[in-house]
């Protein structure tokens, strides 16, 4: 006498079907906007999780559930941030204007001294 494998094929099909519905919920996505910000131009993620975003806007940063401005009435703060780079806990920002340094504990924009950039054009003979 045959057994039947049809009680293993359902057990299979349970076990398949509980997979399929992890990994579809695994895959959610959420679209989060930035206030004021149309594209992000720079990430970077500090030590304690935070992701920092560089927008044509100015910085921002995300903690994972919300999105904050770091805005202040400086003429930098306001622009388009192109790089950002950590050194300690101090957030470098380059804009079209210059460098900013921005204290990530304090959440207050530091004075960053001033400097002379030379462009870095060559010809191709040189």
């Amino acid at each position: 006498m045959k057994k039947s494998k049809e009680p293993i094929n359902r057990i299979s099909m349970a076990i398949a079907m509980l997979f399929i519905s992890l990994a579809i919920h695994a895959q959610r996505f959420v679209n989060t906007s930035l206030e004021g910000a149309q594209s992000v131009c720079a990430i970077t993620q500090d030590s304690d999780g935070m992701i920092w975003l560089g927008t044509d806007n100015g910085l921002y940063s995300y903690d994972g559930y919300h999105g904050y401005r770091h805005f202040q009435e400086h003429a930098f703060s306001n622009t388009r941030v192109n790089a950002l780079g950590f050194e300690g806990r101090m957030l470098y920002l380059a804009t079209g204007n210059g460098i900013l340094k921005f204290d990530t504990q304090s959440y207050q924009y530091a004075e960053t001294p001033a400097m002379k950039l030379l462009p870095m054009r060559r010809s191709a003979s040189s």
